[in-house]
């Protein structure tokens, strides 16, 4: 199996643990490559892979052909005209930008330049949009944009509905199978949490955040612009578990097998939380 990831760090995630899923003594045999860049939106991709079209000598992505790469392990040495065509690709995975996949005119006409790119040069591959998820509750982003996170999923969900009917794409449906384990949970992750005092949170308390797979609030020391603790929000990045039922997810839409007999289970995740995961996984990729 060969898998090329073109996206960012919401493919990144769920790809964590996806070679896990398979047993052991498969490993050697799912090959799994990124051309992806942090935040990097379909528009930026395209236009990269314009530029290096016309001035070959420019690479734009970490990557290691022929193998598993982690982003930045190699330095930058392909361009996507390059990476398209390391390999015979059984399947590549496109994703939006999380701030621009509820707007469907930032789609365009990107992901038409890149579909175009794929067909030429990786023709034989199948397509799949990977669906991003929406953003945590306490995110500003979600304020400062008049959305919820419940109106922010329906945006983006039918954004990748639309476009993978009109390109005749795959679905690996992350994004859903994240918003229903947020609406399923029993109490549902409340911001502001009312017995923590934002404004003067000391190290190493953070608020209480039961119910999210997203990485939420942290302490940043040694990244500190100033060397003393700060306390900051990821709302958006995962969380083991979530990497872990991203990754099972996209087992499942894959056609890998069924996630509920997936036997691996990260270091430090409860049990029957996987478990739970796995199932979850398992009926949103069936239910599609």
């Amino acid at each position: 199996m060969k898998l090329l990831a073109i996206g960012n760090s919401l493919a990144e995630n769920p790809l964590t643990y996806f070679r896990d899923c398979f047993p052991p003594a498969l490993h050697e045999k799912v090959h799994v490559s990124y051309a992806t860049i942090g935040g990097c939106t379909l528009e930026r991709h395209a236009n990269l892979a314009k530029f290096t079209g016309e001035h070959k000598s420019h690479k734009t992505y970490q990557n290691e052909f022929g193998g598993v790469a982690w982003p930045g392990s190699k330095g930058r040495i392909g361009n996507l005209q390059d990476v398209l065509q390391m390999e015979e690709w059984d399947f590549i995975t496109l994703n939006q930008g999380s701030i621009l996949a509820p707007r469907r005119e930032s789609w365009e006409p990107w992901l038409g330049q890149l579909n175009a790119l794929i067909s030429r040069f990786a023709p034989k591959a199948r397509i799949f949009l990977n669906m991003t998820w929406a953003y945590r509750d306490d995110a500003p982003y979600l304020v400062e944009n008049g959305l919820t996170g419940d109106s922010m999923y329906s945006l983006l969900r039918g954004n990748y509905l639309h476009f993978a009917e009109k390109y005749q794409y795959g679905v690996i449906p992350t994004g859903e199978a994240i918003q229903r384990y947020r609406r399923s949970r029993a109490p549902r992750f409340e911001f502001p949490d009312p017995a923590f005092d934002y404004m003067h949170a000391k190290y190493p308390h953070v608020p209480i955040q039961k119910n999210d797979l997203s990485i939420g609030w942290y302490w940043q020391v040694n990244d500190s612009p100033t060397g003393i603790p700060q306390l900051v929000l990821d709302p958006n990045h995962l969380t083991v578990a979530g990497c872990y039922l991203a990754g099972c997810t996209w087992f499942g839409a894959l056609g890998c097998g069924n996630p509920e007999h997936i036997a691996f289970v990260p270091s430090g995740l409860d049990q029957r939380l996987a478990t739970e995961l796995r199932k979850l996984a398992s009926d949103v990729t069936r239910s599609r």
